[in-house]
C-alpha cells in the first residue's frame, strides 16, 4: 500500500484532513494522478531555467509519482538527473517516468 511509505503518508494525511475523507479514500489522488513537466526548448539552455526544471520534478514527486517529463534532445541530461531524482525520492524506479 502507498500509504505505508513516508513520502506519502503526510500529504495523504493531509489531504484527507482537508477533504475529510480517509487517508485510504485519498491515495488515488496520489496513484492515479499525472503531473508533466515541460521545459520549452528555447530555454534548454538558460541555467535558471535548468535548475527551476529540476525544483519542480523534485517537489512534484515528493506528492505524485507519476511525472511525465517533455525536454528536447538538448536536454537529455536533464531527463536522466530528473530519473535520478524519482529513483532516489520514491527508492525505485518509476514506471513510467519520461516521455521522450
Amino acid at each position: 500500500m502507498i500509504l505505508d511509505h513516508p513520502e506519502f503518508s503526510r500529504p495523504a494525511r493531509l489531504a484527507a484532513s482537508l477533504l475529510s475523507k480517509t487517508e485510504e479514500q485519498c491515495e488515488q489522488l496520489f496513484l492515479e494522478k499525472r503531473v508533466l513537466v515541460r521545459l520549452e526548448p528555447s530555454f534548454t539552455r538558460v541555467k535558471e531555467a535548468r535548475a527551476t526544471l529540476l525544483f519542480t520534478v523534485n517537489q512534484v514527486l515528493r506528492f505524485c509519482p507519476n511525472v511525465g517529463l517533455i525536454v528536447s534532445a538538448d536536454g537529455a541530461d536533464l531527463a536522466e538527473r530528473s530519473l535520478e531524482l524519482a529513483t532516489g525520492i520514491q527508492s525505485l524506479p518509476p514506471d513510467p517516468f519520461l516521455d521522450r
